[in-house]
This record gives C-alpha cells, structure tokens and sequence, in this order.
C-alpha cells in the first residue's frame, strides 16, 4: 500500500510540474506575442513616419530655395539622396537668406563651411535627406 501511495504522489507532483510548466509556457507565449505586437506597432509608426518626411520633389525645393540667388554664384550638385551646394560672393543678408530657406526643408546638414573674403561669404554646404 505505501508503494500505491508512493506512485500517485509521483503521479500528482508530476502533474502540479506539468501544469505549472504549461502556465509558464503560456505565459512566456503571451508575452513574446505582446512584444512582437508592440515592436510591430513601432515598425509602422516610423515607416509611416518616413513616409510623412520622405523628401517628395525635394530636388525642385532646394532649386526653389535658392533661386534668389544668381546663377553665377550658385553650384548645386544633387546625387540620389545628397546635394553639394557652393555659394560664392553673397552678401550677409543673401547668405542668411539662403541658410534659412534650406533649413527649413527636410535636410540634414552633414558639413558647412563658411569663408568670409572681405564684405561677401562664400558657402559649401552637403546635406543629405
């Protein structure tokens, strides 16, 4: 009898384990699922995001930017995502013009170099978007 007794005690802690490790299972699942789900969300919101800031026309919105400026003393050079402005001979209130309107576009300023020769500033500023 005390075997008998033995075995179902075996029997019934191997049961509480096994339940116990599919409550455990379970809940690792549900929260491997909920982290998926949160990861995905974020995924959406900056590919959303990308596609709100997605320079769309940006190459006809620099040429706007700075059509002010003479041809003469401008150089832009846009490649795929970059553009390499050379600005020559600006006055400081041409020069200011110009950093604000291309501040306000969608670029990230990677260098900009400015030389002052006497009253006018040169410029080179490389961006990318």
């Amino acid at each position: 009898m005390n075997k008998n007794i033995l075995i179902v005690l075996i029997a019934a802690l191997f049961a509480i384990f096994a339940i116990a490790f599919s409550y455990y299972q379970k809940h690792q699942f549900n929260q491997e699922l909920h982290q998926i789900n949160t990861t995905k969300k974020e995924i959406l919101y900056i590919k959303d995001l990308e596609r709100i800031w997605s320079a769309k026309g940006i190459k006809r919105k620099i040429q706007r930017a700075l059509s002010q400026i003479n041809s003469r003393k401008k150089t832009i050079e846009i490649k795929r995502k970059k553009v390499t402005i050379n600005l020559n001979d600006l006055t400081d209130k041409e020069i200011n013009k110009a950093l604000s309107k291309l501040a306000s576009l969608p670029l990230q300023f990677k260098e900009l170099k400015l030389n002052k020769s006497g009253e006018n500033f040169n410029m080179e500023c490389k961006c990318v978007w």
